[in-house]
């Protein structure tokens, strides 16, 4: 608001005033996608709940878990943290992203929900190709993604974010941990 201010009054130069719609332009979006983020994330907290909750009609009984990541010692330790944390104690494992592509097809009902631990850095089909699949196609079950990467750009959250299944974004291997274990 300061910086509209400015420009409102004329007080910054020309060089100045497209600096300012910059800083302008990128605040815009930080609090586009910080509202976004409190949509989603209340949508998915509502959903989740739907599912688990005793008194809700119909409660899903095929609830999966899956961990994507092409590094088998992170998949371990996901795993064994899922299972400490009494989230699942079967958890489907891949490597590669066309793998959990056919499995969610596979399993694509309304009973199925999918509860997916996704690598944000993959080969062959990246993160953003699995994304796009489940924002693209009429799926009949739910996915809830949990990204879980070493990525620190700002970029790849605010990207992951605009996607409507994407729950969480958590920083490997700390953030899982601290979020699983406290």
């Amino acid at each position: 608001m300061g910086l509209i201010m400015l420009l409102k009054e004329g007080i910054v130069s020309i060089e100045q005033q497209a600096e300012c719609l910059e800083h302008i332009l990128s605040s815009a979006f930080e609090i586009d996608q910080i509202i976004r983020d409190i949509i989603q994330k209340t949508y998915g907290i509502k959903d989740l709940e739907k599912i688990m909750s005793p008194n809700f009609n119909h409660i899903s009984t095929n609830v999966h878990v899956s961990i994507v990541d092409d590094d088998e010692a992170i998949q371990f330790v996901h795993k064994l943290l899922l299972q400490k944390a009494g989230i699942s104690n079967f958890v489907s494992q891949f490597l590669m992203g066309n793998g959990i592509i056919d499995f969610i097809s596979e399993n694509n009902q309304t009973d199925d929900v999918h509860i997916i631990f996704l690598d944000l850095n993959m080969p062959e089909i990246d993160v953003w190709d699995i994304l796009d699949f489940l924002s693209t196609h009429t799926l009949l079950c739910k996915a809830f993604v949990i990204i879980v990467s070493s990525s620190i750009e700002e970029k790849d959250k605010f990207r992951a974010n605009s996607y409507t299944s994407v729950i969480d974004f958590i920083q490997k291997p700390y953030g899982l941990i601290l979020r699983l274990t406290f």
